[in-house]
């Protein structure tokens, strides 16, 4: 018998709207203090046709790139196999969780908000030794 703490959860979501927890995200303001993937301070960084600033193209690319990575999650959907590829519960590292899935992202720049996105992602950062 293994000793210490163990857990099992079965796990159905779909890719779709829904009520999210809220957070708060990149960009911060025009400087470019706090930049996300894609920094505002740099320019190079981002590139999408027909945006005036580097603040329409930050918000841009994250609308497409999410929209895109959505499209890619639907269509591995379905490749997928139909039963467990596994029998053992999944053990989270020694770890802070940051972020949970499907947070719903406010991206603030100068104090008014600019986009908003779903977070797919469950964030962890690992702690010092």
């Amino acid at each position: 018998m293994r000793y210490g703490t163990w857990s099992a959860l079965a796990l159905v979501f779909g890719l779709g709207t829904s009520a999210c927890k809220s957070d708060k995200g990149a960009p911060a303001n025009s400087e470019g203090s706090k930049g996300g993937a894609a920094s505002l301070s740099d320019p190079k960084s981002l590139s999408e046709k027909g945006a005036a600033t580097v603040l329409d193209q930050y918000v841009a690319i994250n609308s497409r790139m999410r929209e895109t990575n959505r499209a890619r999650l639907r269509e591995l959907a379905k490749q997928t196999e139909k039963g467990f590829l596994w029998n053992k519960p999944f053990i989270q590292m020694k770890a802070q969780v940051r972020s949970s899935f499907a947070d719903r992202r406010s991206y603030v720049f100068d104090g008014k908000v600019v986009d908003r996105q779903d977070h797919l992602g469950f964030d962890l950062a690992s702690v010092r030794r």
